[in-house]
């Protein structure tokens, strides 16, 4: 009875999370696709300069040497390539603003940092701006500031809108399958272990959810989301093991010791768990890691315990369920 109160706690912030996750990485889609949310984003965060004047920009970062500080406008035409000026501990660029408008910020050195800067009628002369991960953030302002920059960057570099809307349809059929799976079974451990499988693939192959991931769109969450995915993994793996009955295979004979059954799975744990915490990192963005373990390593474990399963099954509903 604790065991089912204790899952059933864990499955509600398991699904909540996972949920929470997805609207987060579908954000910046619906701010791309929302001018005026987008526009709202940054009157909020104050990023943007006066348009016309002559502004310095101090660039804050312990990774950056001097490097050149790149502005580029919707076609992508540098509208400022200014080299760095050292003073004061941050690299600082003066230079005559651009017209009113957005435009991208890309740097010489680090083709991985884009942001955005906004340059309007009325704004200040100086803004102090630092690199966050892959992110151009300012200095001041509080968390929420930032989370709005962060989510108007984003909305720049979202997926396209047919493969969002596959991919969001796609993560809401394996929760929704989910979910159902332990309300129509709750105490079922082979039911339970598909359920946490299946939707942990919701999060797993859905792109765009992962802008939560690459963006810090709320802070650096890498530890978690790797986690995530290697027990997902790992119950998708053990659940198409213990199906139907709940126990793993082979079965040690009666009066001999599980020990050595135990220690092939615990082997098997740590060769998928290395494989997982090894390879999420070059597998984002892209999900080909996760391609193999879930269309190619699972389904062979799957395969071999049904198959060992079917040959020893002592009834005809057994050998049926092993078919399945």
């Amino acid at each position: 009875m604790k065991g089912g109160v204790a899952f059933r706690a864990f499955f509600v912030l398991y699904v909540g999370g996972l949920a929470l996750w997805l609207v987060m990485g579908l954000a910046p889609s619906v701010v791309h696709e929302i001018p005026s949310l987008h526009d709202d984003l940054h009157a909020r965060a104050g990023d943007a300069l006066r348009a016309g004047a002559e502004v310095v920009v101090p660039f804050e970062t312990d990774e950056w040497s001097r490097q050149d500080l790149i502005i580029r406008d919707g076609d992508d035409s540098p509208v400022f390539a200014g080299r760095t000026v050292e003073a004061g501990g941050a690299f600082r660029y003066r230079f005559t603003a651009p017209p009113p408008g957005s435009y991208d910020l890309t740097s010489s050195g680090d083709p991985e940092l884009r942001g955005e800067i906004r340059f309007t009628a009325d704004g200040p002369d100086r803004l102090r701006l630092r690199a966050s991960g892959a992110n151009v953030e300012t200095v001041d302002g509080g968390r929420w500031v930032h989370v709005a920059q962060r989510l108007s960057g984003a909305s720049h570099r979202v997926d396209p809108p047919g493969r969002v809307i596959l991919e969001t349809l796609f993560s809401v059929m394996n929760l929704g399958l989910g979910v159902l799976i332990v309300v129509r079974k709750p105490g079922d451990r082979a039911a339970r272990l598909l359920a946490l499988g299946m939707i942990g693939t919701a999060a797993t192959f859905n792109h765009q959810s992962h802008s939560v991931l690459t963006w810090n769109l709320v802070g650096d969450l890498w530890a978690l989301h790797e986690l995530f995915h290697l027990g997902s993994g790992l119950a998708y793996m053990y659940a198409v093991v213990v199906f139907p009955d709940g126990r793993l295979v082979p079965a040690p004979r009666s009066g001999s010791s599980p020990l050595g059954v135990r220690l092939l799975y615990g082997v098997l744990t740590v060769v998928v768990a290395g494989t997982v915490l090894g390879g999420t990192f070059a597998s984002h963005p892209g999900q080909g890691l996760f391609t193999v373990l879930f269309g190619v390593l699972i389904p062979v474990v799957g395969v071999a315990a049904q198959t060992w399963r079917l040959r020893r099954a002592p009834t005809a509903e057994a050998r049926q369920q092993s078919q399945l």
